[in-house]
């Protein structure tokens, strides 16, 4: 819900476009750097427990973000909380997956595996929207991270 509307919360707090594109670079970079290792993490704490860390790191994350009217260094670790937290999320999310799913159904599930996260993908912007439009990006953060 959030993940689209950082850089415009970002830009709203005047941040310029430039200093918005590498932020999205350095999040991208954190990511790319920990999906290997989330592998090898994964095999000593569980899938779930590496899992787990990703949505914790993302949350804290958000919370990173949220503060950065408070303080402007909050901007630099909220982009290695969500880069480090989506590399250890997605990995084992994509193992476990492909784990619990059904051999034979595998395909039938994929697709509706696809179905929901493309649906997920159409109703979370239009909801953090709404919610922007109506209560600002102050009640975005918190239902983001409940989510």
């Amino acid at each position: 819900m959030i993940g689209l509307f950082a850089p415009i919360y970002l830009y709203v707090e005047g941040y310029s476009f430039i200093f918005i594109l590498l932020w999205v670079g350095l999040l991208s970079l954190f990511q790319f750097c920990f999906t290997i290792p989330s592998g090898n993490l994964a095999e000593k704490l569980g899938l779930k427990k590496t899992l787990a860390s990703g949505v914790l790191l993302e949350a804290l994350g958000f919370i990173s973000l949220y503060l950065i009217e408070y303080n402007e260094a909050h901007i630099f670790v909220s982009a290695m909380l969500l880069g480090v937290g989506g590399g250890l999320y997605w990995t084992p999310f994509h193992i476990i997956f492909s784990i619990i799913s059904d051999h034979k159904n595998r395909g039938k599930e994929t697709s509706f595996y696809s179905v929901i996260s493309q649906f997920s993908n159409i109703v979370g912007p239009l909801t953090g929207a709404l919610i922007i439009i109506v209560f600002g990006f102050q009640l975005l953060f918190p239902v983001a991270i409940l989510i």
